[in-house]
């Protein structure tokens, strides 16, 4: 699950992006099914990519702003709730 590609980047870098991208496209509010199901199944978003930038940083620069708000709620120790 945080395994990262060769670019450091994780399953939750990849879904942040797919979904703003998918927003982008669309004209449709971004959704964050993806990043949920990554959230509920361990994933770490706090881990970094090659660069240093967390999942949670990609969210906010793409104004994804549901994927801010479930990494916001989310523990910073512990994985799951």
């Amino acid at each position: 699950m945080h395994d990262a590609d060769i670019y450091g980047l994780t399953l939750l870098h990849h879904a942040v992006d797919a979904e703003a991208d998918s927003a982008t496209q669309t004209g449709e509010p971004p959704q964050a099914h993806m990043t949920a199901l990554l959230l509920a199944h361990g994933a770490d978003p706090a881990v970094p990519d090659a660069r240093g930038e967390t999942p949670a940083d990609w969210a906010r620069q793409m104004h994804h702003h549901i994927a801010v708000g479930l990494f916001d709620a989310w523990p910073a120790e512990g994985g799951r709730q």
